[in-house]
């Protein structure tokens, strides 16, 4: 079976409107099956004032690890908007 694979950035925003990239996203879709692989951007997250980015529900960041797996478990973006996930996905895919 083909496998699909669709890639994503992660955006965090602070009051004056700059977007922080924070996270790559790499879904992978294989039939049923679908996975997704988080690469942390930490020289951005290092960088970010305090108060703006909370972290990435699921992931320990504290841990530094360059990669995090998650499988068949669906991703959800629970501080976002509809609105705003569906511009964080499409900024992703500009050229």
């Amino acid at each position: 079976m083909k496998s699909v694979v669709s890639k994503a950035s992660c955006y965090t925003q602070d009051r004056l409107g700059i977007a922080y990239r924070v996270c790559e996203i790499v879904q992978t879709i294989n039939g049923d099956d679908f996975s997704y692989a988080f690469q942390p951007n930490y020289d951005v997250i290092d960088l970010i004032p305090q108060g703006v980015f909370e972290g990435i529900q699921g992931l320990d960041l504290s841990l530094r690890k360059p990669v995090y797996y998650r499988e068949g478990i669906p991703l959800s973006l629970p501080n976002a908007s509809h609105r705003e996930t569906e511009s964080v996905w499409r900024r992703s895919f500009l050229p």
